[in-house]
């Protein structure tokens, strides 16, 4: 016996050394490597798992330097320039490749990030924007090493960092909820709230005239069992009963009229007098609570009205793990992309949508300029702060990563910075930014100053305003490229900042 014990543990260890340890970690059904060496087993084998996981087709680098970017569209960060949306400050991202793409997070790559990353240490020259349809399988492809990077809007979370290097955040953000306003409620709903208000208002009228009916016959009969000296109505069933309720209803009303003088009935009427008062608070009551009701049934004013309704949202985001973590009795519907979420969004359905908050105020500022009138609103605080980064493929190390965030450190909370906010972004902060820089025209920008300490033999040559994606020699690329890096030495007491982070 204990042979054949031995023979199968001999035959249990022999197939599980021939056995390939795992390299995958599977998060959320998802599979990820898990390490940049096991990542990088061979070309065959990250197309396998490409395919697996449903990416498209990655293009080919035309240079050894050139870095492959993914994106995807979220407006106003990253949208693809030969879209239906207006190119909202006329720039476009200086990509190789068929893809252009424009907006908030493309001005600041182009224009700052990567000419100040190659001169802190970056070795590309050159970037490829590949586009992807959301988050998550931009995620894969730079985990996969099938791209170099991701940027567009792309949350920073603990979960994600275990699976690419993430830059500094580059933009502070949250998530915010954007509820319809009066002008923007469907008309199936808007029906089904009047019919609401309608039915309970039905209800109440209905049981007075019970009431008063009921109330008419009895005075009838009590007036016709004991008479007094001067009738109010007439000798008939029908006729009497008629004046008796034509008697209450003017009672009720508080309108002054003759009473019975009857010893039954008299006492009835004068209760009925009595009654008028308290009849009208009543119906008042009753109406505001019909009509609260019907308003709270559509109105959301925070994250704590939504149990029992209805989000729309796009699919693997980190909107849709806060509504898993904190949601209760909340309906989620999703979808692939952001844009599709908002379309469907837009055209009524889902009673709320749970996302970024500046792309849910770009969303508002650009449907109200189409449409002229404000159909959607952001309720409530927000929940979440969250900060946008650089998705990088951990095989780069640390060199690449720390090249990106000191570019990112050196145009933070800039004057440059605030000027992009304020034609990109529905904002206060984005206004309170523009005058800001309209009344501080004769100062010098700080990335300015911070190349003329940091730099030797630089000419700084602005571009034209409003110029478009072709940039000419003198752009920020050119100069920097050939600018001579010295180290630091700024007086004592200079911050390399003029603002702190927004």
């Amino acid at each position: 016996m204990s042979s054949v014990l031995l023979a199968v543990v001999s035959v249990l260890v022999g197939v599980a050394s021939g056995l390939e340890p795992p390299s995958f970690l599977t998060v959320g059904g998802l599979r990820f490597p898990l390490s940049a060496a096991l990542a990088a087993r061979g070309a065959e084998r990250q197309l396998a798992s490409a395919e697996a996981a449903g990416l498209p087709a990655i293009p080919n680098r035309s240079s050894p330097t050139e870095m492959l970017i993914g994106t995807k569209t979220s407006y106003p960060f990253s949208f693809p320039a030969g879209g239906n949306r207006s190119v909202r400050g006329k720039f476009v991202a200086d990509s190789v490749g068929p893809h252009q793409y424009s907006g908030y997070s493309w001005e600041l790559f182009s224009r700052f990030l990567f000419p100040l990353a190659q001169t802190f240490g970056s070795n590309f020259t050159t970037f490829r924007i590949v586009p992807f349809a959301n988050n998550d399988e931009i995620l894969r492809a730079v985990s996969l090493g099938l791209v170099d990077a991701g940027h567009a809007a792309i949350t920073k979370t603990t979960q994600r960092e275990a699976l690419v290097d993430f830059t500094t955040g580059w933009f502070d953000t949250g998530l915010a909820l954007m509820t319809r306003t009066v002008t923007g409620i469907p008309v199936d709903q808007a029906i089904a709230t009047i019919s609401a208000v309608g039915g309970v208002l039905a209800s109440t009228i209905a049981l007075i005239l019970a009431a008063v009916l009921s109330m008419s016959i009895a005075l009838f009969i009590l007036e016709r069992a004991v008479p007094g000296p001067r009738p109010v109505m007439r000798k008939g069933c029908f006729s009497g009963i008629k004046d008796s309720g034509v008697l209450i209803m003017l009672l009720l009303a508080n309108v002054q009229v003759r009473i019975p003088s009857g010893m039954l009935s008299r006492p009835v009427a004068t209760l009925c007098s009595i009654s008028s008062s308290f009849l009208t608070i009543v119906v008042t009551a009753v109406a505001t609570v019909a009509l609260q009701s019907a308003a709270s049934s559509v109105a959301i004013t925070g994250f704590s009205d939504l149990s029992g309704k209805t989000l729309v949202m796009p699919a693997a985001t980190t909107a849709a793990a806060y509504v898993d973590r904190n949601g209760v009795g909340i309906t989620v519907t999703t979808t692939q992309t952001l844009d599709e979420a908002l379309e469907r969004f837009a055209a009524g359905e889902g009673d709320a949508m749970l996302y970024d908050q500046p792309i849910l105020t770009a969303f508002i500022g650009t449907d109200a300029a189409e449409t002229g009138r404000k159909r959607f609103s952001v309720v409530g605080q927000v929940v979440e702060r969250q900060q946008y980064g650089i998705a990088l493929n951990p095989a780069f190390g640390e060199d690449l990563r720390k090249a990106f965030d000191r570019a990112i450190l050196a145009v933070y909370g800039t004057n440059e910075v605030a000027e992009m906010r304020a034609r990109w972004l529905y904002t206060d902060e984005a206004a309170t930014a523009t005058s800001a820089i309209d009344s501080a025209t004769s100062s010098p920008s700080s990335i300015t100053e911070f190349l003329r300490d940091n730099f030797v033999s630089i000419a700084v040559l602005p571009a034209a305003p409003g110029s478009g994606a072709s940039r000419p020699s003198t752009s920020a690329a050119a100069w920097l490229a050939t600018a001579a890096w010295t180290p630091p030495q700024r007086p004592a007491g200079r911050a390399l900042l003029q603002a702190g982070p927004e």
